[in-house]
C-alpha cells in the first residue's frame, strides 16, 4: 500500500466512524436499522460474497437480541421464498425484509434483488 491508500483508507475509517458512532442516534445507519428491525423478524437476503455477511449478521442478531432471524442466497432462494408468501397470510406483516444489495452482484442477481424488492413490498 502506498501512503496516498493509507491516508484514503484512514479518511474513509474516519467518516463510516461518524456516521456509526453511537452518539449520534439520529444519523447512525446501525441504530436506525436496529430499531426498524425491532418487534419484527429480520429475512436477510443475499448474493454472492455478501452472503457470508448476512449470516454472520443472522447470527449476531440471533444471539445479542436474542431475536429470530432467517438469511436467504439469492439466486437460490428467489423463487422458494416468494412460494412462501402466499401462506399463512397471517404474520406476513411481521417479518422485515433486510436486502444486502451491491452493485459489484452479477448483473442478473441484481435484477433479481429489484423483482424481489417489488414483491416484498406488496406482500410483506
Amino acid at each position: 500500500f502506498s501512503a496516498s491508500d493509507m491516508e484514503h483508507a484512514v479518511h474513509t475509517l474516519a467518516i463510516l466512524h461518524k456516521e456509526l458512532c453511537p452518539e449520534q442516534e439520529d444519523q447512525n445507519r446501525a441504530k436506525k436499522l436496529a430499531r426498524t428491525l425491532e418487534n419484527h423478524i429480520p429475512i436477510l437476503l443475499a448474493s454472492e460474497f455478501c452472503e457470508g455477511a448476512a449470516h454472520v449478521m443472522a447470527n449476531q442478531i440471533n444471539e445479542n437480541a436474542k431475536q429470530f432471524s432467517a438469511r436467504f442466497a439469492i439466486p437460490e432462494m428467489g423463487h422458494h421464498l416468494i412460494e412462501g408468501f402466499v401462506y399463512p397470510t397471517a404474520g406476513l406483516n411481521e417479518l422485515c425484509m433486510v436486502f444486502c444489495q451491491s452493485t459489484l452482484y452479477h448483473e442478473r442477481n441484481q435484477k433479481r434483488f429489484h423483482i424481489l424488492e417489488n414483491i416484498a413490498q406488496k406482500n410483506v
